[in-house]
């Protein structure tokens, strides 16, 4: 499972859909983690306060759209995890800034990116779940290159081109999206070194069960 915010001091206001720069000042104070998941919109100003922030998690999830300017002041954020679930569109400079990121956890809504985002995303540390609905080999190949724990949870489906190119990836494999996983694909997963979530798999043949058993990792 990707790593969750504590439950003790947790600040959630989620009916806030925007703010100042001044309330935003008072709310970095928070020494916890702070959610401010109905926010539709944020200002570059609101966005350098909030940036202070440097206890725990601070959640935006409800932000569809992220201008550069915005993205390079979130990037500062001090705390442990910045989380952007919501995120659909941003610039590759946008992205580029968000991958400057100095927390343990960036999580995004991206569905889809392209071989130059993920080039992008790559360079990122610490633990990164982009939010990608669909994976191409040629995108797969990219991530599969990152070191540090890897968050596809939102994956529906998994080709065995794309299993084989992640099964390079050394670390920590979120796919626990997936229901079901082919015995192509499992296969090739086989060979990935470290725990590999498939915790979705409702269904699941005598093959890729026994290609599934030689991970070198908690599956």
């Amino acid at each position: 499972q990707r790593p969750m915010q504590g439950l003790k001091g947790v600040l959630r206001l989620d009916n806030v859909t925007s703010i100042s720069r001044d309330v935003a000042e008072v709310l970095a104070k928070h020494k916890n983690d702070l959610l401010l998941n109905g926010m539709t919109s944020l200002s570059v100003d609101a966005a350098k306060a909030l940036a202070k922030h440097d206890s725990g998690y601070l959640m935006l999830d409800g932000l569809a759209m992220l201008p550069d300017d915005v993205a390079t002041a979130l990037a500062k954020h001090k705390g442990e995890a910045l989380t952007l679930d919501g995120l659909r569109r941003i610039s590759g400079n946008g992205l580029a800034a968000l991958a400057l990121f100095k927390g343990r956890y960036l999580s995004l809504g991206l569905e889809s990116m392209t071989v130059d985002d993920a080039k992008i995303l790559a360079r990122t540390k610490g633990s990164l779940s982009p939010g990608i609905t669909r994976l191409s080999a040629e995108v797969a190949a990219v991530l599969g290159k990152r070191r540090g724990e890897l968050y596809l949870e939102r994956l529906k489906s998994l080709s065995v081109e794309a299993a084989g190119a992640l099964a390079n990836h050394r670390g920590y494999l979120d796919l626990n999206g997936l229901s079901r996983i082919s015995s192509g694909a499992a296969k090739k997963l086989a060979r990935h070194k470290g725990d590999v979530d498939l915790s979705g798999v409702t269904r699941l043949s005598k093959d890729a069960a026994s290609a599934l058993v030689k991970v070198e990792g908690l599956i």
